[in-house]
């Protein structure tokens, strides 16, 4: 999936009923770059970060990112869903070894089911795709991230409601560019209606420590489209992702537009492999 910019929508949540900040969803003119801490610059110029998560920088502003979520040395991060380790990278170097990384990469299906998949496909003379754990756990192996430790483990039992496991409470959860497949959950995987996305949100709630914060960066939809083109063209409404955090018991406590682009207004599926930057939704707790 490509880079290339979009306009973004981002949020924040507060209270200890809990509440959401964030970058505003819309196209007008980007809000005052945020002051970056010196500890967040020494981490995006790490010199172990691979050239090519280097070169996204220009385009997905992890500075802006990191001082707008106000990830600190010493915190506790939960990277969900973190692809090839893009962000797990800069969080790492960011808390230092008082903190912790706990990139939680989703399973879909359990190992039988896994292993199943991966055997009709040879058989096919197909070659299994990469599991997704494989880049982040080559991550967690590299001495100078001895700080990351990843989760792999399904969002849901059969038996219980979903579920967010992490060893201890969190001071930020994050994810980006992967929201909406948490309403991709194949059903034969779930075994009812796939997952419930709130209730995962409320698990995740309980993670976080009081003053934590949630962000969710995501493809941006038309307005009103709600969950509908989650799998044709990868979006996610922003009032709807809106509304179902709040479901889960945040609040909405502030906006900014740093991320803001008003490059592309169309939303056709020709544009799927553009839609990487689209939106922006950073949620805070109090």
């Amino acid at each position: 999936m490509s880079d290339i910019n979009k306009y973004v929508y981002p949020i924040v949540i507060t209270g200890f009923s809990c509440a959401i900040s964030g970058l505003a969803f819309g196209t007008g003119p980007a809000s005052a770059a945020y002051a970056v801490p010196p500890y967040v610059k020494a981490a995006i110029a790490d010199p172990g970060r691979p050239p090519p998560d280097m070169r996204r920088d220009a385009k997905v502003k992890p500075d802006q990112v990191l001082s707008f979520v106000g990830v600190k040395p010493g915190d506790k991060v939960a990277d969900l869903m973190p692809g090839s380790g893009y962000y797990t990278r800069i969080f790492s170097k960011t808390v230092g070894s008082k903190g912790k990384v706990y990139p939680y990469v989703l399973i879909v299906g359990t190992s039988e089911q896994l292993r199943r998949r991966e055997e009709e496909m040879i058989k096919a003379g197909k070659t299994p795709p990469e599991r997704p754990v494989a880049p982040i756990l080559a991550i967690q192996n590299i001495a100078e991230y001895n700080n990351v430790v990843t989760i792999w483990e399904m969002p849901w039992q059969m038996d219980t409601n979903e579920q967010f496991g992490v060893p201890e409470q969190l001071d930020a959860v994050f994810t980006a560019g992967e929201y909406h497949d948490l309403h991709n959950m194949p059903r034969w995987v779930t075994g009812n209606e796939g997952l419930n996305v709130v209730e995962f949100n409320k698990a995740i709630f309980r993670s976080m420590k009081p003053g934590g914060v949630y962000t969710v960066i995501d493809h941006a939809a038309n307005k009103g489209a709600g969950f509908t083109q989650t799998r044709t063209l990868h979006r996610t409404d922003a009032d709807a992702v809106k509304a179902e955090i709040v479901a889960a018991g945040f609040v909405l406590d502030g906006e900014s537009t740093a991320l803001a682009n008003a490059r592309s207004e169309e939303h056709t599926s020709e544009l799927q492999s553009l839609a990487y930057l689209v939106c922006r939704l950073l949620l805070e707790k109090k």
